[in-house]
């Protein structure tokens, strides 16, 4: 079937089923090519080795087809970020990377790949402080900030996460309105369910998820979080937190 099984190129995603999901939204979206200088406005670099075949290239005269985590999907004209998963990094995948098609490559581990290696097979190399708060940055901008459009809420507590967010749905729709979930059960955009085996997804398909609820019609989305504050999620959402309870225990 189109169950996408993780390969050995670069750290897993959070779900099989997830990544299901986002292969079958994304033939409904397809996305148009960004140029860099876009994509990075806001991502802190330390260092941009941008010197191809001897040439220095101008970032907003490049084209980015698509962003990716996994070196395995990188096709021609990609941007690859190369994050740290729970059992491998992404640095040891670069070369992978570079030989299906990307054209830029994003880490925060300088050493990892010499800049004469860019040089040589023309690729643009980034170097940022943390390629994960990066990945989100970069996947926000990838998607136009879709988290933006939505009035986000999570919702913290030991407890009952997840039937809050489910009835802030209910509420919502209840009055007329169209919202999303992501939960750890389920994902819902209105009235369509997709199957869940993490709380959160990694941040690129999570604003893939968010777009296709724009998309959608959807104005509100309520998410569990660890965060009992309001704040800008390490996956580029911003949510206003509802806490459940208070003290050393919520409910």
């Amino acid at each position: 079937g189109d169950l996408d099984v993780p390969t050995e190129g670069g750290p897993s995603p959070r779900g099989q089923l997830t990544r299901r999901f986002v292969r079958r939204a994304s033939l409904s979206e397809e996305k148009s090519r960004m140029i860099l200088s876009k994509l990075l406005n806001g991502v802190t670099v330390t260092k941009m080795f941008q010197t191809m075949f001897g040439k220095m290239v101008v970032t907003h005269e490049v084209e980015v087809r698509a962003v990716q985590y996994d070196s395995c999907r990188v096709e021609r004209g990609d941007l690859f970020v190369a994050i740290r998963g729970t059992q491998s990094d992404g640095h040891r995948f670069i070369t992978s990377a570079v030989h299906n098609g990307a054209k830029v490559v994003v880490m925060d581990d300088d050493a990892a790949m010499p800049d004469s290696y860019f040089m040589h097979v023309g690729v643009i190399k980034v170097v940022v402080p943390d390629t994960r708060v990066a990945l989100a940055q970069i996947a926000a901008r990838y998607y136009d900030a879709p988290s933006a459009k939505l009035s986000v809420i999570g919702v913290t507590g030991t407890n009952g996460k997840t039937t809050t967010t489910h009835l802030v749905s209910a509420l919502i729709e209840r009055q007329g309105g169209k919202a999303g979930l992501v939960g750890t059960i389920e994902y819902r955009i209105g009235a369509e369910v997709f199957p869940s085996t993490h709380t959160t997804p990694e941040s690129l398909e999570l604003n893939a998820l968010l777009s296709r609820m724009v998309a959608a019609g959807c104005t509100l989305l309520s998410k569990p979080t660890d965060t009992p504050v309001k704040y800008r999620a390490p996956d580029g959402t911003v949510a206003e937190i509802i806490p459940l309870g208070s003290g050393r225990k919520r409910m």
